[in-house]
């Protein structure tokens, strides 16, 4: 398994990206990296699925699962992946969607770290990325009132599939959506 290569074409690829893919893009993907590394569960599955799990985003957003699996399958192979390997890193990578239940334990722990990107001291500005994003690549524009809305739907659908995520991330959604709510007061809503 050849990992720096495999890292090294996901980075370039990513950084090719149009600029308006302001929330997914490699900075995105590193803060995924980084929350699955830190777990160290399976790095040989969990670093490669992080890597690759959005660069169907370039392609589309809608489905970009799909495309990323698509992608990993073809070029996982080349840098001596097994096929084993290859399975496993496609079911994380197909766990990350939206409304998505994880399928295996490897899934869960990216679909939660994914989500932690978020869930972070940087949840403000990572939402306010996230927002632009939206407009700029779906011209869907949303007002404060709206985008707090939104946020708080999210949070309050939002659950976590992992041991690490119900102990760790869990209280963060609470966290926020408590300042959400408050938020969402202040403005007599």
């Amino acid at each position: 398994m050849q990992l720096p290569s495999l890292i090294t074409a996901c980075q370039q690829q990513l950084q090719q990206q149009r600029s308006s893919l302001c929330y997914h893009n490699l900075a995105h993907t590193k803060g995924v990296v980084a929350a699955v590394a830190a777990l160290h569960i399976a790095p040989e599955i969990l670093i490669p699925a992080a890597y690759i799990h959005d660069l169907g985003y370039e392609q589309s957003a809608q489905g970009h699962e799909a495309i990323a699996i698509a992608w990993g399958q073809k070029q996982l192979p080349k840098w001596g992946f097994k096929q084993k390997q290859i399975q496993e890193i496609c079911l994380a990578i197909e766990a990350t969607q939206l409304g998505q239940k994880p399928k295996t334990i490897l899934g869960a722990y990216l679909k939660d770290a994914d989500i932690s990107y978020s869930l972070s001291s940087h949840f403000w500005s990572r939402g306010e990325l996230l927002r632009t994003e939206w407009q700029l690549e779906n011209q869907r524009q949303y007002s404060d009132t709206a985008w707090l809305k939104l946020q708080y739907h999210f949070l309050e659908e939002l659950l976590f599939f992992s041991p690490w995520g119900q102990l760790y991330l869990e209280p963060l959604r609470r966290y926020y959506l408590q300042q959400i709510t408050e938020r969402l007061q202040k403005m007599n809503i």
